[in-house]
């Protein structure tokens, strides 16, 4: 039985064939322009922005395509959906990775799922992006204690998208979040979490970390990722120079030792408006 979908956000939808001459050809790569493609002697509109996978359970050949039309958040939602919360594919190369995702969904934990992202879907289609880490100020349970998104441009502005979580923060006003100010928007309840797909995860054998044990009891449900965000989402870094520099919150200046301790590659800026000078400039984002 053969079926094409479409998926973008929370949206599902089944695709019937269409008549238009195919325009797309099948190349090994994840992100393609809008157009029609033929898939098992059947064509498809696969012009809107967002993911497509094509199936027959008669032929071991699904085709996992990402259509960029330049909508950011369709391409976040993309890969968002690609991955699940895991680690069975962390012994792939990216190259693996890459070829993996085309057919199936990859299990990946956030600093993995940023890295695909980026080389993936993000890189490919232009779209200028960085990586974001996050740190908790809270007593460390050594278990996880810390965390790494994205932030895209869009526009004129930066915004936060937690692939790993399946989350854009915005502003109860609709706006984007830019990763400098993302960690008071959400200690004072003002961030808007919107779900960039559905929620999943791995179910794999515990070894070592049981990321399968851990999303069930920390990442369930939608108040489980939410505390999650307000424990983790305290100070913020992004690269500099070969150096991740930290932006501590107001309060959390007796942690700068414990966070220095962690990597000879951390930094922390003392000054916020150093910090935000640093990576944003005179630029657009709140």
């Amino acid at each position: 039985m053969q079926k094409a979908f479409w998926f973008n956000g929370l949206t599902r939808e089944e695709l019937a064939p269409v008549g238009n001459l195919p325009t797309l050809v099948w190349a090994p790569q994840i992100a393609f322009n809008p157009g029609y493609y033929k898939y098992n002697e059947h064509t498809y509109d696969l012009t809107r922005p967002g993911l497509y996978m094509l199936t027959n359970t008669a032929t071991p050949n699904t085709t996992r395509m990402v259509v960029n039309t330049g909508d950011v958040v369709a391409l976040v939602s993309a890969a968002s959906r690609m991955v699940a919360f895991g680690k069975g594919d962390a012994g792939l190369s990216l190259s693996q990775r890459l070829a993996k995702s085309r057919t199936s969904t990859l299990q990946l934990l956030c600093g993995d799922h940023c890295a695909w992202t980026s080389a993936a879907i993000l890189g490919p289609c232009g779209v200028p992006h960085r990586r974001v880490h996050f740190l908790t100020m809270e007593t460390p349970n050594n278990v996880v204690d810390g965390h790494e998104a994205i932030e895209v441009k869009i526009g004129a502005d930066w915004a936060v998208c937690d692939v790993s979580l399946k989350t854009i923060f915005r502003t109860e006003a609709g706006g984007f979040i830019a990763a400098k100010a993302l960690p008071e928007a959400i200690a004072t309840g003002s961030a808007v979490r919107v779900e960039t797909a559905e929620w999943s995860h791995a179910v794999e054998p515990a070894t070592g970390f049981d990321a399968t044990g851990y999303a069930m009891t920390h990442l369930q449900t939608e108040a489980d990722r939410s505390a999650w965000h307000r424990r983790i989402c305290q100070a913020v870094g992004l690269w500099s120079s070969g150096r991740l520099w930290w932006k501590l919150p107001p309060g959390a200046e007796h942690r700068k030792s414990w966070v220095l301790s962690l990597s000879p590659l951390y930094g922390v800026i003392d000054d916020p408006l150093q910090w935000n000078g640093l990576f944003y400039g005179n630029g657009h984002g709140i």
